[in-house]
């Protein structure tokens, strides 16, 4: 049997490597009906996972304080680090370090720093939020967390108790 009679070089599959035209704008056009319905998931996502670990943040920082308060049987205060009801460049927690509740003294010391919140805004009814030693509050709050470009599920309701206990919540009215 001659080498240039098989079925095989008869039908020229032994010089056929890779893909045909057609075969790659098949594979392009599947892969860009793909990438269209996913992207938009994608940023959904990623949208929601920031908004969840900031408002994670916050209420971890409240609970720090709490549990601050408790062990060193201080006051503590939680405050934004540009004073008024917007905390969204920061805040602090800070303890009354002579125990007089006023926390601009020199023996008062920031404890705990927090960064400022990244893609959103956090506000507040009231502008600090003292802890006592027994854990409770001298004020009950409100803190909304919302995505700069909120829809959906993209804003945070975190809200502090006279008892000093954190909720969290979901709103989804932006």
């Amino acid at each position: 049997m001659k080498i240039e009679n098989s079925p095989a070089i008869q039908s020229g599959m032994l010089n056929q490597r890779g893909f045909s035209l057609l075969e790659m704008m098949t594979a392009l056009a599947v892969l860009a009906v793909l990438v269209a319905v996913g992207l938009p998931s994608f940023e959904y996502v990623t949208k929601t996972n920031r908004i969840s670990s900031q408002s994670n943040l916050v209420v971890g920082a409240f609970q720090y304080a709490r549990s601050e308060a408790v062990n060193r049987g201080v006051n503590i205060r939680v405050e934004p680090v540009v004073s008024g009801t917007d905390w969204t460049n920061g805040f602090q927690v800070r303890i009354d370090g002579n125990d007089d509740n006023d926390f601009d003294d020199t023996e008062d010391v920031i404890i705990r720093n927090f960064d400022g919140i990244q893609s959103a805004t956090l506000t507040s009814v009231e502008d600090t939020i003292t802890y006592y030693p027994a854990g409770d509050v001298d004020n009950v709050n409100t803190l909304t967390l919302r995505a700069s470009d909120c829809d959906g599920d993209f804003q945070r309701i975190i809200n502090i108790t006279m008892s000093g206990m954190v909720s969290l919540s979901n709103n989804k009215s932006c």
